[in-house]
């Protein structure tokens, strides 16, 4: 009889365990992962380290693979590398060496992060900009229709347009993107009101360049100027970490606002 369950007695269950694993990332990520994976091996080789060597990697060589890497990249790409060669031990169910001095080096490297290697800051998408689509699209077309459903649900959701868009159809899979049956009806109130609040006319400007993030940053920075406390807004964005802060923009219009909501509240606490 045996002494412990393991995958080799039981395949089925193992390859159960994989499948429900590899669903928690997206092909595009899984894909940019590998290129981690082969980025490190091919640091590995050309620092004449044995094959046997490289995966499961200890910490001196994870942090090598990092320091490495720094000077040369900036520090998002080498934790993203660095995310790629951890998922390959979580799907090989070997142990992760990844530890307190390899965090260290990803801080060092991102003092030492090129100066080409950095883009400028991303403009957010604006009302203004949405008020454009609603005066010049067709609400009766299909697509227009579409456009603007997903650009007002990109902006006030906080969203990145790659959180309702694949990049092409054939990449589309209904485990990460919205569908028609994940639609709800809507209240009289709150979001749904948004469309009227977009129907001024206004002289069309000219507008900077803009990502799929610029979506999220916009959403950001709006409810920041709608008064919304920013610890609803962290929670509204699905956001883990105060990593949000980096979005805001129009500092000098928030931080008045803000500061004046404040007033009342620290008037109610020193009275009481």
């Amino acid at each position: 009889m045996p002494k412990q369950v393991t995958p080799a007695l039981f395949p089925h269950l193992a390859a159960k365990i994989d499948q429900v694993i590899f669903s928690v990332w997206k092909d595009t990520t899984l894909a940019g992962y590998q290129d981690g994976v082969d980025q490190f091996i091919a640091f590995c080789t050309c620092n004449s380290i044995h094959s046997s060597l490289y995966l499961p990697a200890n910490e001196f060589l994870l942090c090598s693979f990092a320091a490495f890497e720094s000077g040369s990249r900036s520090s998002g790409a080498i934790t993203n590398d660095m995310s790629g060669i951890r998922a390959w031990h979580i799907l090989n169910n070997v142990p992760y060496f990844g530890g307190i001095r390899l965090s260290y080096v990803i801080k060092g490297a991102h003092s030492n992060t090129p100066t080409n290697s950095k883009c400028p800051p991303r403009p957010p998408v604006t009302t203004q900009m949405l008020n454009l689509l609603h005066s010049h699209l067709d609400p009766s077309n299909h697509l227009d229709t579409a456009c603007l459903a997903v650009s007002d649900c990109a902006l006030w959701g906080q969203a990145c347009l790659g959180e309702f868009l694949p990049k092409s159809q054939g990449k589309f899979s209904a485990r990460f993107f919205p569908v028609v049956l994940n639609l709800r009806p809507t209240s009289s109130s709150g979001l749904s009101q948004i469309p009227r609040s977009l129907q001024l006319n206004l002289v069309i400007p000219w507008f900077p360049a803009i990502s799929g993030h610029s979506f999220c940053i916009g959403g950001t920075t709006e409810l920041l100027l709608c008064g919304v406390p920013p610890h609803i807004i962290k929670t509204l964005g699905r956001w883990s970490s105060d990593a949000f802060l980096l979005y805001w923009c129009c500092l000098k219009e928030i931080a008045p606002l803000h500061t004046e909501l404040l007033g009342p509240r620290i008037s109610s606490i020193s009275s009481s």
